[in-house]
C-alpha cells in the first residue's frame, strides 16, 4: 500500500487490492450527479495523511486511490490538476457492469380495481408507451386509496422502483413490501413514501435495501379527482448485492 503498483488487466486488479480504513464518501448529499457537470470530490487529505504516516512510505512512491461505486448506472470522469484545469491530465473510469435485470417484468400482478380489461399486467409488460394499468376510479369506494401489486415469484433484495407514470398520477404514495399480499394494509411494510409526485413523470425511487417478493404502488391521493391512477411500467430492481461483482479497467 505504501508504494502503490501498477495496474494491469489481469495482475493488481481492484479486487485484490488492499485498501486504507480510511475512506471518503463522494457525492452531493441526496441530489443526483448531474451529466456534464463538474462536482469537487471530498477532502482526500486524512487519506492521503494515512498513507504517508506508514512506514514503507518513501519519496517517489506511487498513490492509487480507488473509486467505488455505490449504485445507480452510468460512468464518471475523474480530473486531477493544479490551478488550471487546462494543465490536468485526466484519467476516464468507465464501469460496465451487467444491467440490473427488472424483477418485475411480466410477473404476476393484482390490482384494487382496473379500468381496462387487461388489469395490472399491462404495468408489467415491458411497455412503456402505449399499455397501460389504470384503476377505475369510478367503482373504487376510495379512489384515492388504489393500488397495484406485483409478484416477483420468489423472495429478492430489492432497493428500488421506477414508476412511468401517465398523466392520471399520484401526488401522494407508498411503495410498500410484503411476504405475504393482502387485499387491504395488513402486512404490507413501507420502503418509501412519496409526497410531491406529478403528472407524466417518469420517476426513480430508491430506499433500505429489504428482502421481500410483493411489491406494491399504494396510492394516497390523486393528481386529479376526476380519474384514477395510471401506471405505464412498474418497474422493481434488486440490490446490487444480487448481482456479482464485476473488476473495472482504468484506462488514460
Amino acid at each position: 500500500v505504501g508504494n502503490s503498483s501498477v495496474f494491469l488487466t489481469s495482475n493488481n486488479n481492484l479486487s485484490s487490492r488492499t485498501l486504507t480504513s480510511v475512506n471518503a464518501i463522494m457525492g452531493i448529499g441526496p441530489v443526483a450527479w448531474d451529466a456534464e457537470s463538474d462536482h469537487n470530490s471530498p477532502e482526500l487529505s486524512t487519506v492521503m495523511q494515512e498513507i504517508v504516516d506508514r512506514g514503507d512510505w518513501a519519496s517517489g512512491n506511487a498513490m492509487s486511490f480507488i473509486i467505488k461505486k455505490q449504485g445507480g448506472i452510468g460512468w464518471r470522469r475523474v480530473e486531477s490538476y493544479d490551478t488550471y484545469q487546462s494543465r490536468a491530465p485526466s484519467l476516464v473510469v468507465n464501469y460496465y457492469p451487467s444491467e440490473r435485470p427488472n424483477l418485475a417484468y411480466n410477473k404476476t400482478t393484482d390490482t384494487s380495481s382496473s379500468e381496462f380489461a387487461a388489469g395490472g399486467i399491462e404495468a408489467v409488460d415491458g411497455d412503456h408507451v402505449f399499455s397501460r394499468w389504470s384503476s377505475d376510479w369510478n367503482g373504487d369506494i376510495n379512489p384515492d386509496s388504489a393500488w397495484i401489486y406485483v409478484d416477483l415469484g420468489a423472495q429478492y433484495v430489492i432497493d428500488s422502483v421506477f414508476i412511468y407514470w401517465q398523466t392520471s398520477a399520484a401526488i401522494e404514495y407508498k411503495i410498500q413490501v410484503a411476504d405475504a399480499p393482502s387485499d387491504n394494509d395488513v402486512g404490507w411494510t413501507d420502503a418509501a413514501h412519496i409526497t410531491d409526485g406529478s403528472s407524466g413523470e417518469n420517476r426513480s425511487i430508491s430506499f433500505t435495501a429489504v428482502s421481500a417478493r410483493y411489491v406494491r404502488m399504494r396510492g394516497i391521493q390523486r393528481t386529479s379527482a376526476t380519474y384514477g391512477y395510471s401506471i405505464f411500467e412498474f418497474e422493481v430492481y434488486g440490490a446490487q448485492g444480487n448481482v456479482a461483482p464485476t473488476d473495472i479497467a482504468l484506462t488514460s
